[in-house]
């Protein structure tokens, strides 16, 4: 078997069962399971076209500031809670979490899976996100 990650890892029959079991696992966070599943079948380059895709990138205004203020426990769990929160409205419109970044969030509609009104859940997502972000910066001061 081998897998494409940056470039490609082999692990033959006979070597550590441990190794393929890592690079599954690694495969399963880094990628969907649909792609991760493609690449370990051997499919390369993996390319497809996707219609009607909409893609929100959000980012926190003044995180850079707020790190000079807080607590490394306090900031992290700060964002724990804000993109726990997210990934709730996320899942609730069907939509998809791509990845998050520091304090960066994507999500995307009709990427992976097909999503009735997309661009609309998207936006919906994005307000509520906005107004979560408001309620806490007023209970915080």
């Amino acid at each position: 078997r081998s897998y494409l990650l940056t470039g490609v890892v082999s692990i033959s029959a006979f070597e550590d069962k441990k190794a393929l079991q890592e690079t599954d696992s690694m495969l399963a966070t880094m990628l969907p399971p649909s792609i991760a599943a493609r690449l370990k079948a051997g499919e390369n380059p993996i390319a497809e076209t996707c219609r009607d895709v909409t893609i929100l990138f959000s980012h926190m205004v003044g995180f850079t500031q707020l790190t000079t203020v807080l607590g490394p426990r306090e900031l992290v769990g700060l964002l724990n809670s804000v993109f726990c929160a997210y990934d709730k409205m996320v899942e609730a419109k069907g939509l998809e979490k791509i990845k998050t970044v520091g304090d960066g969030y994507m999500m995307a509609a009709n990427l992976l899976k097909k999503t009735p009104n997309g661009a609309r859940a998207v936006v919906e997502c994005a307000l509520e996100m906005l107004s979560m972000l408001e309620e806490i910066n007023a209970s915080h001061g």
